[in-house]
């Protein structure tokens, strides 16, 4: 999700540093253009950081806890609900993009 996220965003970044703003369409298609390149690459880079923490912070939590297994399910449990966030904010992500 993290890689895709990531080649989208990019994509989106360099559909926002095209000039839309020297073309004849009305300034409301133009505005909404960017509003929504730019929530595309929010939500992008969101989902991209918000991945990379659990993939790199979640493991840590489940190996030097200090309650043994229940250490293990505490760390399962909250990356199971940040991926479902992660899930929300990449698809959001797809729907602007």
């Amino acid at each position: 999700m993290a890689t895709t996220s990531a080649l989208l965003s990019g994509f989106s970044y360099g559909s926002m540093s095209t000039t839309t703003w020297s073309t004849k369409a009305p300034e409301l298609l133009k505005i909404a253009y960017m509003i929504m390149t730019t929530t595309s690459m929010a939500f992008g880079l969101l989902t991209i950081l918000t991945s990379s923490f659990c993939s790199m912070l979640g493991p840590g939590l489940a190996l030097r806890g200090t309650q043994g297994h229940e250490s293990i399910n505490k760390a399962v449990d909250t990356m199971r609900e940040e991926f479902n966030m992660t899930l929300k904010y990449f698809l959001v992500m797809l729907i602007t993009f």
